[in-house]
C-alpha cells in the first residue's frame, strides 16, 4: 500500500472518506492507518472503527446548484427527462432508449447524455435516428456525448426526472436537488452498491428501479408513471431533510484542521 508507506516515511496523517454503503477493500485497509474515517452512509460505519468514524455525508460539487452555461436553451412546454449513463455513457441504457425514444418524444422533452464509446457508436446511431424523425419530435430531442461541469447545473435545473445509474455522486446530487430518479443500477458495481443506493430512493418514495435486463416497454411504463406522479415524488423529499448531512465538505475540513 504505497499511500501508507509514504505516510509513514514523511509522517503525514491519513484521513479517508468512504462514499458508498459497502466500502471496498482499499478503504477498509487504509482505515486501519487513518486518524479519522469519514463515511457518507450510516450503514458504512459497521465496517470501521467507530471511535475514528464520522458520518458526514458526501461532498457535492457546487456546479450542480447553479446555472453557469446553457449548452442549449429549452422551451419547457412539457416535462423534461434527463437520461444519462455516466461520463462514459452506457450502451445498455442507450439500447433501451433507442427502442422507446419516439414514444417518449410524443410527450416529453428528452436530454440524452449518450457517451462516446467507439465500440458501439451509440451517439452516431442515435444521431442518425434523430435525423429520420419528424420535425416536432426532432426538436424535442437533445443529444450530447458529454456535459461539461459548467453545463450540468442548467440540465439539472430544467429536469423533472433523471434516468440513469445510481453511483454515490449521482445519489447525493439528486437527493440535495430534490430531483426524482429512475435508477438503473450497474449490475456489477462493487458490493452491489448501486443497487443499494437505488433501493434507498425507492424505499423513501423519491425514485424507482429498473434493471437493464428487463424489457424496454417496462422502462417506458415506469417513466410515464413517475411523470404522472411527479408531485408525489417531490413531496416525499421533504421527509428526508435530516436523513443525510448536506455540509459534508465543511465537516471534513473542520475535523481535519481542528
Amino acid at each position: 500500500m504505497p499511500i501508507v508507506i509514504w505516510s509513514a516515511i514523511f509522517k503525514i496523517p491519513i484521513f479517508t472518506h468512504e462514499q458508498t454503503i459497502k466500502p471496498g477493500l482499499a478503504n477498509r485497509l487504509i482505515s486501519k492507518f487513518a486518524i479519522k474515517i469519514f463515511v457518507a452512509f450510516d450503514e458504512a460505519t459497521r465496517y470501521f472503527n467507530l471511535k475514528k468514524t464520522i458520518i458526514c455525508g458526501n461532498p457535492v460539487r457546487a456546479a450542480v446548484f447553479k446555472t453557469i452555461k446553457k449548452p442549449f436553451v429549452i422551451k419547457k412546454d412539457r416535462p423534461v427527462i434527463y437520461i444519462t449513463g455516466g461520463s462514459l455513457g452506457s450502451h445498455s441504457i442507450n439500447e433501451h432508449i433507442k427502442k422507446i425514444i419516439s414514444q417518449l418524444l410524443n410527450d416529453y422533452i428528452i436530454v440524452h447524455q449518450v457517451g462516446d464509446t467507439k465500440e458501439y457508436q451509440d451517439f452516431e446511431k442515435l444521431e442518425d435516428l434523430k435525423k429520420l424523425m419528424p420535425g416536432t419530435l426532432k426538436n424535442r430531442y437533445y443529444l450530447r456525448k458529454h456535459f461539461f461541469e459548467d453545463e450540468i447545473g442548467y440540465i439539472y435545473s430544467i429536469s423533472d426526472l433523471v434516468v440513469g445509474r445510481s453511483g454515490a455522486n449521482t445519489f447525493f446530487e439528486l437527493l440535495y436537488l430534490a430531483t426524482p430518479a429512475l435508477f438503473i443500477p450497474l449490475p456489477w458495481s462493487s458490493g452491489r452498491e448501486q443497487q443499494k443506493h437505488a433501493e434507498i430512493f425507492a424505499k423513501k418514495g423519491i425514485g424507482e428501479i429498473f434493471h437493464q435486463i428487463e424489457p424496454s416497454d417496462k422502462l417506458l411504463r415506469l417513466i410515464n408513471l413517475m411523470i404522472k406522479n411527479k408531485i408525489k415524488y417531490k413531496e416525499n423529499f421533504k421527509k428526508l431533510s435530516t436523513l443525510y448531512k448536506k455540509n459534508a465538505a465543511k465537516i471534513m475540513v473542520s475535523q481535519i484542521l481542528g
